[in-house]
């Protein structure tokens, strides 16, 4: 999350993540779920917060003054946005904000520390920013041609035989990721 300043004002992200989501059987081929992806609609029903935090996150907002017409949501409103005076964010978490400059990058506002009222540590998984110092470093490709000896047999064009779809180890090789392996692992015989 970036810290932007303008006239003494910082952007404050509050990231309430508390679902319990069981993400994996769709990914799994051997799964009978598999394959049965969520819609956007569902997946914000997963991940939305319980009334109770919902509740208790907007008690405290309200009680140190922020108003609900200031609070920006994600659809599945477990994330709210708000952007404050740098001294009010200090007051709600009770700290002190500092800049800090990476030596070959841009001036971020940090703080080393801060708190959350006790009753909200169940609620509240994130504040951002506070002191997380990452710097996300420039996409470059990690693509690298590799020669591989024997390769071409796991480069053809046809899916291994349901037959032998069991036996992964016949259709995938450890030194690269071929089309007829994906097809193997996935079950996915009859896609051209």
């Amino acid at each position: 999350m970036q810290a932007h300043i303008m006239a003494a004002h910082m952007t404050s992200t509050f990231v309430i993540l508390h679902a319990a989501t069981d993400s994996d059987p769709v990914s799994d081929p051997y799964h009978e779920r598999y394959g049965q992806y969520l819609s956007a609609e569902e997946v914000n029903e997963l991940v939305r917060p319980t009334d109770e935090t919902f509740d208790q996150v907007h008690e405290w907002l309200d009680d140190c003054g922020i108003d609900s017409s200031q609070l920006e949501y994600s659809g599945a409103k477990d994330w709210i946005k708000v952007t404050l005076p740098v001294k009010d964010v200090e007051r709600l978490l009770d700290t002190k904000y500092s800049v800090y400059k990476h030596s070959d990058g841009p001036h971020l506002v940090r703080t080393p520390q801060w708190s959350l009222p006790i009753h909200l540590h169940a609620h509240i998984d994130t504040i951002q920013p506070t002191n997380s110092f990452f710097q996300p470093m420039p996409k470059r490709s990690t693509l690298k041609t590799v020669e591989v000896a024997g390769l071409e047999q796991y480069l053809s064009a046809e899916a291994v035989s349901p037959a032998k779809a069991q036996d992964v180890t016949s259709a995938c090789n450890v030194s690269a990721v071929t089309p007829t392996c994906l097809r193997t692992l996935y079950g996915q015989y009859n896609i051209k």
